[in-house]
């Protein structure tokens, strides 16, 4: 039997572990006396960068979200699609499988490169690189669960002279809903750092140069406040998903 943490402990626990995360922060920097961690500054730094500069922050930031969110709009219509003809046919899944896991198993800063040198540097090769990092999840957890259906249901559909087509949207779609929103929130992540990677590549806007310029500079308020904004974002996309599986798969428990 599980328990529901009351509603103001739930709503407290995050804001408690994110002032341990502050106070351990700053107390490595105060023990931190030959200054190895240089680059990194004090919470109160972070803040008025974050502050002094939030116009940057916040249309840098909008930008990079688009290209995620572009890129895994592509990503998981193909990878949905192909999921789906892979559930019907073995011999689909067996060609195309071996060459996505090859696919998968390529760091994408290794396809980076590759990706801005076909795409060039703007707006498209970010999407790329979004879209080909968050194709994975759904396309491998999906036939499986397309496949996973009681035989006793098939057999009360095909008795009611059920399409494949209906089988399809009223069965299989139904049952493999929450597997297939958990590869979503997987797969709206890993888009952010696709667009980030490929920011990295090529630095002309976004989150990622502001990055690369802090780096490159020794700018560290700059540094941690980028960082923080990409991390923003990622709980953005990810509570999106979120938010759209408690309206869809309403009948399904959440994690949170």
């Amino acid at each position: 039997m599980t328990h529901k943490l009351p509603n103001i402990l739930r709503l407290s626990l995050p804001l408690i572990a994110m002032m341990s995360l502050i106070g351990t922060w700053e107390l490595v920097l105060l023990l931190d006396k030959d200054r190895r961690l240089y680059l990194i500054p004090g919470v109160a730094t972070v803040i008025k960068e974050l502050w002094s500069n939030l116009s940057l922050y916040v249309s840098e930031g909008i930008q990079t979200l688009i290209e995620a969110f572009v890129g895994f709009l592509i990503g998981n219509t193909a990878s949905f699609l192909l999921a789906v003809w892979m559930s019907y046919s073995k011999s689909v899944e067996r060609i195309v499988y071996p060459y996505a896991i090859a696919l998968k198993a390529t760091p994408i800063v290794a396809l980076a490169p590759l990706i801005v040198a076909c795409f060039g540097q703007e707006f498209s090769s970010k999407v790329v690189c979004a879209a080909v990092i968050s194709f994975f999840p759904l396309m491998i957890q999906c036939p499986e669960a397309f496949r996973r259906v009681p035989e006793e249901l098939l057999d009360l559909f095909h008795s009611l002279g059920a399409s494949e087509k209906q089988i399809f949207f009223h069965l299989r779609l139904p049952l493999a809903s929450s597997q297939i929103f958990s590869a979503l929130k997987t797969a709206s992540s890993l888009s952010v750092v696709g667009a980030l990677m490929g920011e990295f590549m090529s630095p002309t806007g976004g989150i990622g140069k502001l990055l690369i310029q802090a780096l490159a500079n020794g700018w560290g308020g700059q540094l941690i406040a980028a960082t923080i904004v990409s991390g923003i974002i990622g709980v953005i996309f990810f509570g999106l998903i979120h938010f759209l599986q408690a309206r869809v798969v309403y009948w399904a428990p959440q994690s949170f």
